[in-house]
């Protein structure tokens, strides 16, 4: 859209769509670079999905680390994420956010006082045997946040419905990770939901907005973009919706999406992600509007391997009226028990989510179709009494809407359409594993995020294994679920200028997050990454704007 005869309801130096911890970051630092911020948000409540998340931050470099004691550098992450990323990621752009990501940690320590905290004893968790993973040192966390200090802003900056708020990852592996959350020490917890005081992806969320909104930053909420304003090819402003009306807002120096990807979108899944079916556990305010607002104006958009996790319903559960997702990861990593497909055969290591998330991607050429898919995890009776299955405790049975048992397994698969032969030969398979203490197929319990997150350190050897021998038995019918994180995104260069087809910046217009393709990590990923670049991303589209781009890659950055 043209700029003609516009009648500009709001006028800014700098406009950020999206209210995660990309938008906000981009507009606190337009705000410290002397340039005026606006922030506009679809949904009612802010945080995006930087605050569903776990809340980590990964750094290496960092001054944390230094101050700690503890040795890494730019270059070994830089080597890292090269290890692990399959030959898909462009390398200038991994050590753009190599070299960045300490350099915005530390500014947004000192000048937004954001209140970083190192997770001690945490490794590179997701691929620790390449040579350039860490014991500990690269993931960092906030400090438990006071949501009080929000001021009217504390009902309206988004808790989540995924992670747990208000424990530490200290707190939370001391007790045994989550597998052992029925065991836990709850009081510290309670009394942290008592005082509102946020931790993970809430604390992260929370103390952004609050670093904002100490600014003076107007964030307004329930005003989604609708359409880019251009003015001879650059980017002017943006047509958005407010009060059941468009709502014009000029923005002088620049335009940030960093709206997220389009977890909501199942037309955007289908020709992107390839994966029937896929759900989300992300807001549903996350619907690809960087797509459709950059496609527009010409943006260029790319992609690269990115696996989806697993997921489940409970019926009638609902999410800012859409049904809420969750998350799978921990009940499908626990002793005793499995997830299998159709045939009943494993197609992956359960305690590791992006192994399964690249399988459920495969399509069998010859038949053809995805050979994983559909898919359920399956648990014994002792699973079933030791272990939390989602909201539903350990030693309950879970309700006929969200599982299936029966008496043994080849009941059970006659029931769900499985292959009972398959099913009982791969039951005999992994119990065979379970009894020399290694998964010969798929190496389940090797990493160190497996025996932290879902192992059960009270199990001797191989804390994610455990046979399957005791009736009943129960499945669950699991989704492929996106979190956030897609194939497909905005081609942005290291100013997070975003691309056109020729590959050059399309004047006025950046992006951050989600919203931009995973170029940084190619096919590799680890927890914490995703919302580092959307700091990381604000932070270096805001210098840009205000003509004072980061000097630190030197020359080779155009």
């Amino acid at each position: 859209m043209g700029s003609a005869a516009i009648e500009w309801d709001e006028t800014t130096d700098f406009l950020s769509i999206g209210s995660g911890i990309g938008g906000l970051a981009g507009a606190i630092v337009a705000h410290d670079w002397g340039m005026r911020a606006l922030v506009i948000e679809k949904a009612a409540t802010v945080g995006g999905v930087s605050t569903y998340s776990g809340g980590e931050i990964w750094v290496g470099g960092s001054h944390l680390q230094a101050d700690a004691g503890i040795e890494d550098s730019e270059e070994s992450a830089f080597e890292y994420i090269r290890e692990i990323g399959a030959g898909y990621n462009d390398d200038l752009m991994t050590r753009n956010y190599c070299v960045h990501a300490p350099i915005a940690l530390r500014y947004f320590e000192e000048n937004a006082n954001i209140a970083w905290r190192l997770i001690p004893d945490f490794p590179d968790y997701y691929y620790p045997q390449v040579p350039h993973a860490t014991a500990g040192g690269r993931y960092i966390e906030v400090a438990p946040f006071a949501a009080s200090s929000l001021g009217e802003w504390q009902t309206r900056v988004h808790l989540s419905p995924q992670s747990l708020s208000g424990v530490t990852h200290p707190e939370m592996f001391a007790q045994g990770g989550l597998s052992h959350l029925p065991r836990w020490d709850m009081s510290t917890i309670e009394g942290r939901w008592e005082r509102d005081e946020r931790t993970m992806g809430p604390g992260l969320g929370a103390s952004f907005a609050k670093a904002a909104i100490d600014r003076g930053i107007p964030i307004l909420t329930e005003t989604p973009a609708q359409e880019l304003i251009t003015e001879q090819g650059r980017v002017v402003g943006v047509r958005a919706t407010r009060d059941d009306r468009d709502y014009f807002i000029r923005a002088e120096r620049g335009v940030l999406i960093a709206a997220g990807a389009y977890d909501w979108n199942e037309a955007a899944h289908r020709t992107y992600d390839m994966v029937p079916d896929i759900k989300s556990a992300s807001p549903p305010s996350v619907t690809g509007d960087g797509i459709v607002l950059g496609g527009a104006v010409g943006a260029k958009l790319t992609q690269v391997p990115v696996p989806v996790t697993c997921g489940y319903r409970v019926p009638g559960e609902e999410h800012e009226g859409r049904q809420l997702w969750r998350i799978a990861g921990i009940p499908l990593g626990v002793p005793h028990s499995i997830v299998v497909n159709r045939r009943g055969r494993r197609f992956g290591d359960e305690s590791f989510s992006r192994s399964l998330g690249f399988a459920l991607k495969t399509i069998d050429g010859g038949t053809p179709h995805h050979p994983n898919y559909p898919f359920w995890v399956i648990q014994d009776a002792q699973a079933r009494a030791k272990y939390d299955f989602g909201p539903f405790r350990a030693g309950a049975e879970l309700p006929s809407e969200v599982a299936t048992t029966a008496p043994t397994l080849r009941e059970l698969a006659d029931a769900l359409g499985i292959d009972p032969d398959g099913l009982e030969d791969e039951v005999r398979r992994f119990n065979g594993f379970v009894e020399v203490g290694t998964d010969g197929d798929f190496g389940r319990g090797e990493k160190g995020w497996s025996r932290m997150n879902s192992g059960d350190r009270d199990v001797e050897g191989n804390p994610n294994l455990g046979a399957l021998t005791q009736g009943p038995f129960t499945a669950v019918r699991l989704y492929p679920l996106n979190i956030g994180l897609s194939n497909a995104g905005l081609a942005a260069d290291v100013h997070n200028r975003v691309l056109n087809y020729r590959d050059q910046p399309i004047v006025g217009l950046y992006t951050a997050g989600n919203s931009m393709t995973m170029i940084e990590f190619g096919a590799g990923y680890n927890s914490g990454q995703g919302n580092t670049r959307g700091m990381l991303g604000g932070y270096l589209a805001a210098r840009h704007a205000a003509g004072d781009p980061s000097p630190a890659l030197g020359a080779s950055a155009p």
